[in-house]
């Protein structure tokens, strides 16, 4: 017997092939594309963070709106008026006392620092607020060491800013003349010191 062939190419059963154990391709996950990924995931958290505490946020303002209004109608108006009333008188005192000036200050001070045999036979005084008062005094001792004397007290006040002793000549009868121009500190004559 003859052998007989097939004259077609198609096999009459399955051709399989055998896998054996063979690894299928995995992805490369880079390093770039996980910090990327991570980026994204904390971008959302923080976006929804912001949007709650923005809601939480609101609706606090809103509570404390609502309580401040029940708190501003509890209120009473007259007393409210009274005292912004007394405010506004205290605040002019205020202005009031300290535009005032206290020239007795200066006095008391000038008394202080005067010698016995110094007498003053003219005064003259211009103060104004803010400013250093000026004193233009004319004087009388009895010789030029007691005028010498009256010029050093002044010149060592802590409240006179400045004074020149001029004009020292001496009289008839042995006594000497003299003439102080000075500034006195400003605190010397302010109501509020």
């Amino acid at each position: 017997m003859e052998p007989k062939f097939q004259n077609t190419f198609i096999p009459k059963r399955p051709v399989v092939t055998e896998r054996k154990n063979v690894a299928t391709p995995r992805r490369k996950t880079s390093f770039f594309g996980m910090l990327v990924t991570l980026v994204f995931i904390v971008t959302l958290i923080a976006t929804g963070g912001v949007f709650g505490y923005t809601k939480y946020l609101q609706v606090d303002i809103e509570k404390k709106d609502i309580r401040l209004k029940e708190q501003g109608d509890a209120l009473d108006r007259g007393l409210i008026q009274e005292l912004a009333l007394a405010d506004a008188q205290l605040d002019l005192a205020e202005g009031v006392f300290g535009n005032h000036l206290a020239p007795s200050r200066f006095f008391e001070r000038l008394e202080e620092m005067t010698l016995q045999q110094v007498q003053f036979t003219s005064f003259s005084y211009e103060a104004s607020p803010g400013k250093n008062p000026s004193i233009t005094l004319s004087g009388l001792a009895p010789d030029y060491n007691v005028a010498a004397l009256q010029s050093d007290l002044f010149a060592r006040d802590e409240f006179i800013a400045s004074s020149i002793f001029s004009d020292l000549n001496e009289t008839e009868d042995g006594d000497v003349i003299f003439n102080v121009e000075a500034s006195a500190k400003s605190q010397l004559t302010s109501y509020k010191n």
